[in-house]
């Protein structure tokens, strides 16, 4: 396999965690936490920040040579091997990932504790027809999920959103670990592997990207 191009299609913003915390906090500070919360969310940049810890991931565990994309690019129905490769940089294989959410989650209640979740769906698609490497079968795969610890929702927009951004870190680096050793499990050397905590907070499956045939 030669080179792999990365590409990351963007998402739309920070959601949730606010329904409880109106009825129980100054209105003032829940708006002063909200508005740190959105500043920090532009700030983090979560594609620019797991595209560079997954090339930094692949660089420590694998013998493959990653490149940045500049841009996703969709698939032209009727385009051709050439096509196809000039469009993603003249890579062979494209690692797409599309990052489906991230949001502030916990219980129904008043000012409950909310974990910082964050959903991923990665797939390895080979250039030269399309077919999509990994994940492999007809059935749509759970999502990479991260979380964080709770924490209540004018404690994640205190300090300019501190906890925020220090968890947004977290979840781009342990998400770029398990995209990069579940794609290159074969190549990849011994070492620590990495899970989500707090998996009672339940899956997201991927669906299938618009066109992918699946091998």
């Amino acid at each position: 396999m030669g080179a792999i191009g990365i590409g990351l299609s963007p998402v739309a913003g920070l959601a949730g965690g606010i329904y409880g915390a109106i009825a129980a906090e100054p209105k003032e500070k829940v708006k002063q936490a909200e508005a740190a919360l959105k500043k920090a969310f532009a700030d983090v940049n979560v594609q620019s920040a797991l595209r560079a810890r997954m090339l930094q991931a692949a660089r420590d565990r694998t013998r493959h040579h990653l490149v940045p994309l500049a841009e996703r690019h969709p698939e032209t129905p009727g385009e051709n091997t050439d096509d196809r490769r000039r469009a993603h940089g003249n890579a062979d294989t494209v690692l797409e990932v599309r990052v489906l959410s991230v949001t502030l989650v916990g219980p129904t209640a008043v000012n409950p504790p909310l974990a910082l979740l964050v959903h991923a769906c990665p797939r390895l698609v080979r250039t030269a027809d399309g077919t999509q490497l990994y994940p492999s079968g007809p059935n749509a795969p759970p999502a990479v999920a991260y979380a964080s610890v709770p924490r209540r929702f004018v404690e994640w927009g205190a300090e300019d959103a501190r906890l925020f951004r220090e968890a947004m870190e977290r979840a781009s680096q342990g998400l770029a670990e398990k995209i990069v050793e579940d794609a290159f499990l074969v190549y990849l050397p011994q070492g620590r592997r990495w899970s989500p905590p707090a998996a009672s907070l339940g899956q997201t499956a991927c669906a299938p990207a618009a066109g992918q045939v699946s091998r």
